[in-house]
């Protein structure tokens, strides 16, 4: 965001990224779960168990019968996850099988046809919207995006290219 707003002639240019915030993010191993007579479907189903808690029946209280819910009632952490139990003996928890670390992640998830995006704006000034086209395009094309991650212009700069490739294909 803050190469485009260098662009000459590009002005209120901004995202729709929101500050990353903490998460717990569990990694399972299918191999060592196997070894451990477990799944990592099933750990997930464990995992989620704990945190939102599992049916467990009904008390009756003045008449009023009541649902009961068990649930995890510690301070979640990362070292709590870890020893969380996983396999039908108890013998393993998700650090034999796996790894809980806490990262950064998005607070707020856009999508576009069921992907994961993120949007920047800004809006041209000049009439000449080749130039500053351009200009945001070499940063594009500069951008050592991470693995799995594609860049794209939309906008007028996508606008324009799909003309300019139009009237190629008319000539």
């Amino acid at each position: 965001t803050e190469q485009v707003a260098e662009v000459e002639n590009v002005t209120n240019v901004g995202n729709d990224v929101v500050e990353a915030k903490p998460e717990v993010r569990i990694s399972v191993d299918p191999e060592r779960a196997a070894m451990s007579g477990t799944a990592p479907a099933a750990i997930a189903g464990q995992v989620y168990a704990m945190l939102s808690g599992t049916p467990a029946g009904t008390v009756t209280v003045d008449g009023v019968p009541l649902p009961v819910t068990i649930r995890f009632g510690g301070e979640m952490t990362t070292e709590t996850l870890s020893a969380l139990p996983v396999s039908a003996e108890g013998n393993a928890t998700i650090a034999d099988v796996g790894r809980v670390e806490e990262v950064d992640g998005p607070s707020s998830i856009v999508r576009q046809d069921t992907v994961r995006t993120a949007t920047i704006t800004g809006a041209i000034t000049s009439n000449d919207t080749g130039g500053p086209i351009a200009d945001v395009q070499a940063i594009i094309d500069d951008f050592e995006a991470p693995e799995g991650v594609e860049i794209s212009s939309g906008g007028i700069a996508q606008e324009q290219g799909d003309a300019f490739a139009n009237m190629a294909i008319a000539i």
